[in-house]
């Protein structure tokens, strides 16, 4: 606007001088226009000048930057698991479920939401403890018989003695029997045109009858056809095609064509490009794509529960049966009966497929009715050491063996393992860490650990500043896009007699998950980055929401049966990432005086080395974070660094405006852009940063 203002003030002066001396004659009326024309170029470029920030880059290592920075996070919350990463398509597929909890379920009607509810957490608290089962409630499973069967829940006979629930249906007529069993999965299932789902079960006939009929498959179309014909519990496996039309809205069915008695349990419905068998393609490739150092499992909130029986107890998810054979439990935490079908040895599987280093949260007898109990601290102690020896024992040790009786005899290595999480009760808390740390040490003297750290709760009393061993503690901030830009800074005055920090749930929450909200995290990991020596690692959080289930509104990753968008949070990560370096080069920034205090324009650079066969490619990587809604003009200049190509690379994420992002309906509304810019002279150049943007300028020079 001052520009403008400037600009047609000299044109109104060109004019008058125009008017006034046009009686005196060409030559006084060609001096006097372009005195003033020069003139207000030079205050124009004077304005011009003042609006351009200067930055300075030196080839002088500076912070050196973990390679464990960025990571992930995976809390078992808006049915990220269950409905989500794990490919199980079929909600109570065990019949163990009886009523507790949220039951996904169409009732017949299309349910996709564009964007989670703008709420961030659930309105409706879930109950704490496990709620009363009903008995005779199968949800999401339905029975159509036309009058001519019924169904009932019965634990008298089952193929696993861990799971007693298992559904008897009685066909009536013997004329016309028919019966037809249906699960609409979470929220509709994706069945595509010609491809393959692994679909197995449980079924058992009654004795003396003839053999029965069942066909299973998807809405109307063909499906597998069985003969169930022993008393006892038999496993039946097929591979169905899909050869309908596609839909994200297809029901499971169990149709019957025989009268009598069959029991069924121990369902099962896979797609055939589940990653490893167990995760859903598009979410492992989301995540996969994210390209996270460490995974940190499985919660948070979900870890604990409000109650011993519900919180995540890892020794009922392993053992040599089918993952259909264990128990489940009810997370109080977020109100939803879970299968654990992603269970602690699929938390390592999903961890070496992604390439990524496992972090398990250790139980330490904290549940979040805000109780310690003394007589938990020593199974816990016991339980920690367990799992680490399930996951680096070898096949001599107890739960090393029994690992590989899973099908896994190769360790794990777990390196890094997190004791507690948000406890609340420092002196209870400050007992179990010392007593399971000290423990884990004896036997794993290079294992790092991380301690429940500053997240909201005072500290005071924690175990890191009453002079335990804390390798690491860990940070917690869910703030306003405003408030978490002008945490850009946390760590700069940050005591470095203090453990060193990982921050391991962050999130600018804005109901219009816009690119305000992510270039916010991304000032902020800006920060991390430059306190590289004390801050170790970060992770977001929530990390998955179906859209459906949503009990916390602003997550990275949301999806439906069919489809996913991603917060432009996800980019601002994946682009810091893929451009992080072992260590930052120093560098100095000059704003322009007149931006508004609440504008910000932020900038690291960092350096890595890359071996090219016989020569050495040197990176320079230029993040900027331009956090205002105006472009911004940047001047560099690079000394000290060998002569760089004049082709740079550029990564721009960007939007017009900050409430934008992205949804189901548009899900790259907001992404990023990759371009090459030719600059002729890369130790002095300009460059224009887009309006709300990340921008990522890598200059590059080859060595033989």
């Amino acid at each position: 606007f001052f520009r403008v203002f400037v600009s047609l003030f000299f044109l109104t002066h060109v004019c008058m001088c125009v008017h006034l001396l046009g009686c005196r004659g060409t030559i006084t009326i060609d001096f006097g226009l372009w005195f003033v024309v020069f003139f207000s170029y030079f205050l124009v470029n004077l304005i011009d000048a003042a609006e351009v920030a200067r930055v300075e880059v030196w080839n002088r290592k500076g912070t050196e930057l973990s390679p464990s920075m960025f990571g992930a996070f995976f809390e078992e919350i808006n049915f990220a698991g269950d409905g989500g990463l794990y490919a199980e398509l079929l909600p109570n597929r065990d019949f163990e479920a009886l009523g507790r909890g949220i039951i996904p379920q169409r009732h017949f009607r299309r349910i996709i939401r564009a964007k989670p509810p703008r709420n961030y957490t659930n309105t409706v608290p879930p109950p704490k403890g496990i709620p009363s089962p009903n008995w005779s409630d199968f949800q999401p499973w339905k029975l159509d018989a036309r009058g001519r069967a019924a169904v009932r829940l019965v634990n008298f006979t089952q193929p696993f003695p861990e799971n007693p629930m298992t559904l008897h249906l009685k066909v009536f007529s013997k004329f016309h029997p028919f019966a037809r069993l249906t699960n609409p999965g979470y929220w509709g299932i994706h069945a595509v045109q010609g491809k393959s789902y692994k679909v197995s079960f449980y079924a058992r006939n009654h004795a003396g009858e003839g053999p029965k009929q069942v066909e299973v498959g998807m809405d109307d179309n063909k499906g597998c056809n069985f003969k169930v014909m022993l008393p006892n519990w038999q496993h039946y496996t097929c591979t169905y095609i899909h050869t309908g039309d596609t839909t994200a809205q297809a029901v499971f069915y169990v149709q019957v064509r025989s009268a009598g008695s069959v029991w069924f349990d121990g369902f099962s419905v896979i797609p055939g490009d589940a990653e490893a068998g167990l995760f859903r393609r598009d979410l492992f490739d989301a995540l996969k794509a994210l390209r996270p150092a460490f995974l940190r499992f499985p919660g948070g909130n979900y870890l604990e529960g409000y109650t011993l029986e519900t919180r995540w107890d890892w020794k009922r998810t392993v053992g040599v049966g089918p993952a259909v054979s264990r128990p489940g439990h009810f997370s109080d935490a977020w109100g939803y009966w879970t299968t654990d079908g992603l269970g602690l040895l699929e938390y390592f599987i999903l961890c070496e497929r992604l390439g990524s280093a496992p972090q398990m949260s250790i139980f330490t007898g904290y549940v979040m009715n805000g109780n310690y109990s003394e007589d938990t601290l020593e199974w816990v102690t016991q339980d920690a050491l367990d799992a680490l020896e399930f996951s680096n024992g070898d096949v001599t040790t107890l739960f090393g063996a029994l690992r590989a009786a899973m099908g896994h005899p190769k360790p794990f290595g777990m390196a890094r393992v997190e004791v507690g999480n948000e406890e609340r009760e420092m002196e209870g808390y400050r007992r179990h860490y010392n007593e399971i740390s000290s423990a884990i040490w004896a036997r794993y003297p290079q294992m790092t650990i991380i301690a429940s750290g500053p997240w909201g709760s005072s500290v005071k009393g924690s175990p890191c500043l009453e002079g335990l061993r804390c390798d690491v503690w860990d940070y917690h901030a869910y703030r306003s896009p405003k408030d978490m830009a002008a945490m850009w800074n946390f760590f700069n005055t940050y005591d470095r007699t203090l453990p060193e920090a990982y921050f391991g749930e962050y999130a600018a929450q804005s109901p219009e998950e816009g690119i305000q909200g992510a270039l916010a995290e991304g000032l902020f990991l800006l920060g991390l980055m430059r306190n590289g020596d004390i801050v170790k690692a970060s992770s977001f959080a929530p990390l998955f929401n179906n859209v459906n289930g949503t009990q916390w509104g602003y997550n990275m990753i949301n999806f439906n049966s069919s489809s996913l968008y991603v917060l432009p949070s996800y980019y601002v990560q994946q682009i810091l990432s893929q451009t992080l370096g072992p260590h930052l080069v120093r560098t100095a920034v000059q704003l322009p005086s007149r931006w508004r205090n609440d504008s910000y324009l932020n900038l690291t650079a960092s350096m890595e080395r890359r071996r090219a066969g016989s020569e050495e490619l040197v990176l320079v990587h230029l993040h900027v974070i331009n956090y205002r809604d105006e472009p911004s003009v940047l001047s560099f200049q690079l000394d000290g660094f060998p002569e760089f190509d004049s082709m740079v690379e550029v990564t721009t994420l960007w939007a017009p405006f900050g409430n934008v992002g992205n949804d189901l309906e548009h899900p790259q509304r907001v992404h990023p852009v990759r371009s090459r810019l030719a600059v002729p002279t890369p130790q002095r150049f300009e460059y224009a940063v887009k309006e709300w943007s990340l921008t990522v300028l890598t200059l590059s020079s080859l060595f033989c």
